[in-house]
């Protein structure tokens, strides 16, 4: 449960989750230079949690330049499916912030659990994030939208409203779904 999963993690207030490899086109600098603004309205906590291959110390850096080292967690290691559920199931939005990309499978995971994306207008995230349905886009690079985006995502109402939207979508990316598409063509 989100409760259970929060208390696991020691998580209060909302929670932001970059998750995945962390590769400098996937735009946390950008995210993390938003997390400032995004504080002075909202109390979050950002969840970065996936493996580093290189540049972890410019990171750890910005956060200590930018002074929110309190709300910044890093888990840097691989994540197993069987603790994916913790880290996804404890956050209110999942955040791509990506500056280039194809694609990306996060949100397909985020939505299967049932998360908001707020993501970049790259590659295939913008078909696959409805902008205010079931989350934000947002241009690449710009952390005083990105900023803007999440604050406005974290309205009660408006939250409460993409969660909801959220939940339908992982339907769009079920096996089920697939299936059905090939045995139409």
């Amino acid at each position: 449960s989100r409760d259970a999963a929060r208390k696991e993690l020691s998580l209060e207030g909302y929670v932001l989750l970059f998750f995945g490899f962390v590769r400098p086109y996937k735009g946390l600098q950008t995210l993390l230079d938003a997390l400032p603004r995004v504080r002075k309205h909202r109390p979050v906590t950002l969840l970065v949690v996936g493996e580093f291959w290189k540049g972890k110390d410019e990171y750890l850096s910005q956060i200590r330049r930018l002074g929110i080292q309190d709300c910044v967690r890093v888990i840097d290691r691989y994540i197993p499916n069987e603790e994916l559920g913790t880290y996804f199931v404890s956050a209110d939005l999942v955040v791509q912030p990506y500056l280039a990309a194809t694609g990306s499978g996060i949100c397909q995971l985020a939505y299967g659990f049932d998360k908001p994306v707020i993501a970049t207008t790259v590659g295939s995230l913008a078909e696959v994030v409805q902008d205010r349905v079931n989350g934000r886009l947002v241009p690449p690079g710009d952390p005083e939208y990105l900023s803007q985006a999440i604050v406005e995502s974290l309205e009660p109402q408006t939250l409460q409203s993409l969660t909801h939207h959220a939940k339908f979508t992982k339907d769009r990316f079920s096996w089920e779904q697939l299936a059905k598409i090939i045995t139409e063509t």
